[in-house]
C-alpha cells in the first residue's frame, strides 16, 4: 500500500522528536492485547479489556461526528490505523485519510488496512499535524484521538483543520489537557482558529482511573518484573496527583458554513 511523504523541510525538532518517540512504539507499543490501539480508552459501560476500552473510545468519537457513509474523514495521529479499521467496518464512510509522524507506524496500518480489503478507501501520509499537506476544504470530518497534545502546537493544528475542512465541516478531538491548560483556555485557541460551536465535555472519570485499575488487573498476571514495574508507575502516580491534574475531553467544533 502506498504512503505518502510531505516536505520534511517544514518540520520542527519537536516533530522529528516525536517521530523517534512513535517510531520505538511502532516495535510494540501498545499495551492493547488484541488490538494496536494506543488511548487509555472509555470504560463508561465496564468494558473487560483496554481493546474494548478504545474501540468504545473510536465508536464515541465516531458517534459525535455523525459518521456517515458519505464523509470524507481526515484522521490524525492515527497510530497503527485502528480507529479507520473500526470506523469503515460500523460506519462505513465514503474515504479516510490518515496522518501520521511514523512511517513506521503507517507502514503497520498500510498491512492491516490491506489485509482487510479497505486499500481503496484509506490513503496514508506521512506529515506533521501542523503542516498537512492537503487543499483547503478537502474534508467534511477532522478527528484526533489521544494526540494533538505531542502537536507542535496544538494552536496550528487547529488552524490547520479548520483550513482542510469544508465550510461547515466538523472538527471531533478525544483530547488529553494538561495544566496550565483548561477547558477555557483550550475553546479559546478553537474559537481563535476560526471556530464556531465548540464544546469540550470531560470524561475524565471514565478514563484515568479505570485506566489504571486495569493496568493494576493486568499487572497481577505478568511475570515479576512487569508486576514490580507497573505497581511502582502507580504509586508514582498518585504520589506526583499526575492524573488528578489532567483532564480528558470530548470537543466538537465547526469550521464556518459561511465566512466570518
Amino acid at each position: 500500500m502506498t504512503i505518502l511523504n510531505s516536505a520534511y523541510r517544514k518540520w520542527s525538532f519537536h516533530d522529528f522528536r516525536i517521530r523517534a518517540q512513535y517510531d520505538l512504539q511502532a516495535k510494540g507499543g501498545s499495551v492493547a492485547e488484541d488490538t494496536l490501539f494506543m488511548n487509555m480508552g472509555y470504560w463508561k459501560d465496564q468494558p473487560q479489556s483496554l481493546d474494548e476500552a478504545s474501540r468504545a473510545l473510536a465508536r464515541l468519537v465516531a458517534e459525535m461526528a455523525r459518521l456517515g457513509k458519505d464523509d470524507n474523514i481526515l484522521d490524525v495521529g492515527c497510530g497503527f490505523g485502528d480507529n479507520a479499521l473500526l470506523w469503515m467496518e460500523e460506519f462505513a464512510p465514503a474515504k479516510i485519510s490518515l496522518v501520521n509522524i511514523s512511517k513506521k507506524q503507517l507502514s503497520v496500518a498500510g498491512e492491516r488496512i490491506t489485509q482487510r480489503g479497505w486499500s481503496e478507501r484509506i490513503s496514508l501520509w506521512v506529515a506533521s499535524a501542523t503542516e498537512l499537506p492537503f487543499e483547503e476544504g478537502a474534508f467534511d470530518k477532522v478527528t484526533c484521538v489521544e494526540a494533538s497534545h505531542d502537536f507542535d502546537s496544538r494552536e496550528a493544528f487547529f488552524l490547520n483543520a479548520h483550513k482542510v475542512l469544508k465550510p461547515g465541516g466538523k472538527l471531533i478531538l478525544a483530547d488529553l489537557l494538561h495544566p496550565p491548560e483548561t477547558r477555557d483556555t483550550y475553546l479559546e485557541k478553537l474559537q481563535r482558529a476560526g471556530f464556531v460551536n465548540v464544546d469540550a465535555r470531560s470524561i475524565r472519570q471514565e478514563v484515568f482511573d479505570p485506566f489504571v485499575d486495569h493496568l493494576l488487573r493486568r499487572a497481577e498476571k505478568a511475570n515479576p518484573v512487569s508486576r514490580w514495574m507497573t505497581r511502582a508507575y502507580i504509586a508514582y502516580t498518585k504520589k506526583t496527583g499526575v492524573f488528578q491534574k489532567l483532564d480528558f475531553v470530548i470537543t466538537t467544533a465547526e469550521r464556518p458554513s459561511r465566512p466570518n
